[in-house]
């Protein structure tokens, strides 16, 4: 198979591509991309717990800790107990975090505007359906391979 025409090169060279740009934005805040992703979804979701942002960024959970604390560190975030359940702490934005949200949010907005420059309703439309089914396959196989193997398969 030619390179080129594979699905997985041609996604992740656009998700090289994006990341670069989401990252030399947030630089010139002082921030990650990745810490500029986690504050929008932050500060757009009125109640937020690391696992949330694991489930919606398929992160692991090593991962989404240490993001926090560097995001904690860097003023962007404070954690607070959950009243209901002391396991939990909900992810505050700061003053800060609040005040790089429009920055963070332009940038956010220029990119999605450069990424569908001359690209019909319709072709988006087809896109957002074939990247779904392709999340979900991929979910799914996850899925499977994650179960415990039965007592007839072995292993």
């Amino acid at each position: 198979m030619d390179p080129d025409s594979s699905v997985g090169a041609q996604v992740g060279r656009l998700q090289h591509l994006i990341w670069r740009r989401m990252e030399a934005s947030a630089s010139a805040c002082g921030i990650s991309g990745a810490q500029g992703q986690i504050l929008l979804f932050i500060l757009r979701n009125p109640t937020v717990y690391q696992k949330d942002l694991e489930k919606t960024f398929h992160l692991r959970p090593s991962t989404a800790t240490g993001l926090l604390k560097r995001m904690e560190k860097n003023g962007l975030i404070c954690r607070e107990n959950c009243k209901e359940d002391a396991r939990l702490k909900q992810l505050i934005p700061t003053q800060r975090g609040r005040e790089l949200y429009s920055q963070v949010h332009q940038e956010t907005e220029r990119t999605e505007a450069l990424l569908t420059k001359g690209i019909s309703s319709e072709e988006m439309e087809t896109f957002f359906r074939v990247i779904t089914k392709m999340q979900q396959n991929l979910v799914s196989d996850c899925c499977k391979s994650n179960q415990p193997k039965s007592e007839n398969e072995g292993g």
